[in-house]
């Protein structure tokens, strides 16, 4: 997973975000401990929840 600017995720819709942050997860769960993969997605999803935060939008969709 390539790193994720804050820039890059505000001019994202909230449904992109969302997608993105289950594919950092999908990333963590399937690398080693302390790659340098996991360490972006850790990354990623922490810059995707402020931005969501920032929204107000919920951190999990809801059907």
């Amino acid at each position: 997973m390539h790193g994720l600017t804050t820039s890059d995720l505000v001019w994202r819709p909230t449904a992109d975000l969302h997608g993105l942050l289950r594919a950092a997860f999908t990333v963590i769960a399937g690398s080693a401990p302390d790659s340098p993969d996991r360490r972006a997605a850790f990354a990623a999803i922490k810059a995707i929840r402020r931005e969501l935060a920032r929204r107000g939008s919920q951190p999990h969709p809801r059907p």
